[in-house]
């Protein structure tokens, strides 16, 4: 299944044109069908403007809460929601003397599902 499309990048490409309403749509539907909640939807579609063209970003849960105007734990609940949907990856980041700090986030169009075997 050819689903690690990057939001970023579709944004991008669709930035000016009539497509970009209906890509919005269409994202905002998975979303809903994942039964997502609202604070999780906000703090998915911040992640993607904050993201690169390769989909991927790495602002701190404070700043995440500063921009949501919502809470930390809230935060936190949402990454971890929108991780169990599939929508997000979480990438943990060290400094060099290995001091954890902000994480880095992958954004998908899609779900990601983890395939296991039978």
């Amino acid at each position: 299944m050819e689903s690690r499309s990057y939001l970023l990048l579709l944004f991008l490409c669709l930035q000016g044109d009539n497509l970009k309403g209906y890509f919005v749509s269409s994202v905002m539907k998975t979303i809903r069908n994942l039964g997502i909640t609202a604070k999780s939807v906000n703090v998915y579609f911040y992640l993607a403007e904050c993201s690169n063209q390769s989909g991927v970003t790495w602002p701190s849960k404070r700043t995440i809460a500063q921009a949501c105007k919502v809470s930390v734990p809230t935060v936190t609940r949402a990454l971890r929601e929108l991780e169990t949907a599939g929508m997000i990856i979480t990438i943990p980041r060290h400094e060099l003397n290995n001091r954890q700090t902000s994480n880095s986030y992958m954004i998908f169009t899609e779900p990601q599902c983890s395939q296991t075997a039978d």
